[in-house]
């Protein structure tokens, strides 16, 4: 399975539900009784610390949250749509695809953020100071059209050349079990790593696949997956040391 680091996702928060327009007699007299319609859901984006990557999202791209129901008679309000929470790596940046804009980077585990509100419920008449046998509109949801890219938050990276080591030295510093072996481009992807250590809780690795000369032109595997050590506090170059001993 390829891994999977942006990815496009269409939202739609839910619509208000109908505020009522009713009317009850109690002793010959007339009360209003409308009640309001529920709001729509909302959908929202989670960061989860046990997700490392967004291929997950690559078999559901559509997110629906519900309507609000209407309102009804005797004051009964309707109920409020389903909220939605999509669950991201941490160090996802969210973006607004038409508007190209940020909406947000999450960096914490089971930090949240609203990404579309759900339309407001409209008002019953019984909640309106005038005698009136009309309600106010609900509101519709918010459609938006998501850009999801993510980046590995670690404090060390390992870079370097194919087949150098870099794997096998983060199997061997977290029991990682990364595959190893005696080809290049054995890593293919980014592997995340944590080693514990006395003086902190623990150190997050990331080994990334091999660079070459001119992988901004395409070479091996490219250098896109250069962003995920991007925000590195330190960066380990191993080299193959085998070459200076001959």
């Amino acid at each position: 399975m390829p891994f999977i680091d942006e990815i496009d996702i269409y939202v739609a928060s839910g619509n208000g539900g109908n505020g009522a327009t009713s009317i009850s007699k109690n002793k010959n007299k007339a009360i209003q009784d409308g009640g309001n319609g529920g709001h729509g859901g909302n959908i929202y984006i989670i960061a989860d610390k046990r997700k490392t990557e967004l291929t997950s999202l690559n078999f559901k791209k559509t997110y629906n949250a519900t309507n609000g129901e209407d309102g009804a008679s005797n004051g009964k309000n309707g109920k409020n749509g389903k909220n939605i929470i999509i669950t991201v790596p941490i160090g996802t940046l969210i973006y607004d695809n038409e508007e190209k804009k940020l909406l947000g980077e999450l960096i914490h585990d089971r930090e949240k953020l609203l990404i579309v509100k759900g339309g407001i419920g409209g008002t019953g008449n019984k909640y309106l100071k005038k005698n009136t046998m009309q309600s106010t509109k609900s509101r519709k949801g918010i459609i938006k059209f998501i850009h999801l890219e993510m980046y590995l938050l670690a404090d060390i990276g390992f870079i370097g050349k194919p087949n150098v080591g870099k794997s096998s030295l983060l199997n061997a510093c977290t029991n990682k079990l990364s595959k190893v072996a005696n080809y290049s481009f054995t890593t293919i992807k980014p592997t995340l790593g944590v080693l514990k250590v006395k003086c902190r809780k623990k150190i997050i690795l990331a080994d990334i696949p091999g660079i070459l000369k001119n992988a901004s032109k395409g070479k091996g595997l490219g250098f896109n997956f250069l962003k995920h050590i991007k925000k590195s506090k330190i960066l380990f170059h191993i080299i193959n040391i085998k070459k200076f001993s001959k």
